[in-house]
């Protein structure tokens, strides 16, 4: 948008599939991107994925518990 690639268009951040927990599904793609911002063909494309929350409640609770007892065990492994 006529911005030439400013600095304030650069990524300052990531996820990757392993920043979720299993209340969401991970859909992803290799090779999502093959154009440059100006429709060139980029010599090697690039992913993308996409992370959709599970609303279902008992996903939600059995993850829940899990980051629960993940970190229990990590309080009591210091103990």
């Amino acid at each position: 948008m006529g911005l030439d690639g400013e600095q304030y268009q650069e990524h300052k951040s990531g996820w990757s599939p392993d920043d979720f927990d299993n209340a969401w599904t991970i859909f992803a793609s290799k090779k999502f991107h093959s154009m440059d911002g100006w429709g060139r063909p980029l010599k090697i494309p690039h992913g993308a994925f996409w992370a959709i929350k599970n609303l279902n409640t008992n996903a939600v609770l059995q993850s829940k518990k899990k980051r629960i007892k993940n970190f229990v065990e990590r309080i009591i492994d210091k103990i």
